[in-house]
């Protein structure tokens, strides 16, 4: 099933552990321009037969320089992720839920990551539909 929520779409498939929902974005703008990449988005999935729920991550579209951090920032709040390969993760659970509250609270959010070639990137997302998002993917995994 595929829902689309104004910059936020809703997808939903059956797997071998339960049903999957995640929401997820593209950029609006992505800086430096010209940067050759791989697509780019931003997701929080719930897997109920995992007992995930609001899994918060990132795929820049490069690998990572190993040992950086991406950091995600909605509305001046800043949130740390840890990078392996082009995909990033909240660095403290704890701090997932306040990420979500934020962009459920927020209207736009920014990506910045330091690729392998040292280039630093800024993604920057619409959070437009992001709680209707959420809210659509938590009814249908629930």
């Amino acid at each position: 099933m595929v829902q689309t929520y104004s910059d936020w779409t809703l997808y939903t498939y059956p797997s071998n552990k339960g049903k999957v929902c995640f929401a997820t974005a593209t950029p609006t703008s992505q800086r430096p321009t010209g940067v050759n990449r791989d697509p780019t988005f931003f997701m929080v999935s719930t897997r109920p037969g995992e007992r995930v729920r609001d899994e918060v991550s990132v795929a820049i579209g490069y690998p990572f320089k190993a040992g950086s951090y991406a950091t995600v920032s909605v509305d001046g709040e800043k949130f740390r992720l840890f990078t392996q390969g082009d995909g990033a993760w909240i660095d403290q659970t704890s701090e997932e839920r306040r990420l979500v509250d934020a962009m459920r609270a927020g209207s736009q959010m920014s990506v910045h990551g330091l690729s392998r070639r040292g280039t630093n990137t800024t993604d920057t997302y619409s959070l437009k539909g992001v709680s209707a998002a959420l809210r659509a993917a938590s009814n249908a995994c629930s």
